[in-house]
């Protein structure tokens, strides 16, 4: 009778081949698991990193925005103080060179939609009437001195939204007159050289020695 072989199962070959395949197994899973977790590693990195970059471009931009309106206010306030120092003194203030400080002023900041100056009815200088209808006026006559840009360069002309409107466009100026406070408005479509421009303004009222209101100085943006 022939001696028994042993089965295939029982082969040292086979346990060795079974030996490694686990082993092969268990470095792959081993492998596969540390891949997942620098995956994951490098995703949150890389997920703080945008979320502090964002938050860095947010705050920069706040920044400049508040340095903008910081600006924008300046502007206007020595505007006003100009011209109420110059009826302290009892002068007589000149449309025309009140009007080239706003063209100038604005061809310096670019940055800058526009530049304007808007009073009541004979509040500048009680000569409203000489004025109807001439350049950068309208039938009013009152002053008014609004600047934008135009082809690359400051350019003057007539104000057309400062009466009441539905639509909120002349908030700029009725806000002020009524509670003599800055104010910057909410977005609103204003003509400028034939285009709507969606813009907002931030207004400073003139106030006299009395507690009247004047009118107001104002920068678009």
């Amino acid at each position: 009778m022939s001696p028994s072989r042993p089965s295939a199962a029982a082969r040292p070959g086979s346990i060795a081949n079974a030996l490694m395949l686990g082993t092969v197994l268990i470095a792959l899973l081993c492998f596969g698991l540390t891949a997942l977790l620098i995956y994951r590693q490098a995703s949150t990195a890389l997920i703080d990193a945008s979320r502090q970059a964002m938050a860095s471009e947010a705050a920069a931009e706040a920044h400049q925005a508040a340095a903008d309106l910081g600006t924008a206010f300046a502007s206007n306030d020595a505007m006003v103080e100009m011209v109420l120092a110059q009826r302290a003194r009892g002068d007589v203030p000149n449309r025309a060179s009140v009007a080239a400080v706003i063209g100038e002023q604005l061809r310096v900041h670019p940055e800058w939609l526009g530049k304007s100056a808007m009073w009541e009815g004979d509040a500048f200088d009680d000569k409203d009437a000489a004025f109807v209808n001439s350049e950068a006026h309208d039938a009013t006559g009152r002053f008014m001195s609004y600047w934008a840009w135009y082809d690359g360069a400051p350019q003057q002309s007539p104000m057309t939204a400062y009466t009441e409107a539905a639509d909120g466009s002349a908030d700029w100026y009725l806000g002020p007159r009524s509670d003599k406070q800055p104010k910057v408005s909410e977005p609103y479509a204003y003509d400028i050289g034939g285009k709507q421009v969606l813009m907002s303004t931030l207004s400073t009222p003139i106030i006299d020695g009395s507690g009247s209101f004047l009118g107001v100085f104002t920068v678009d943006f």
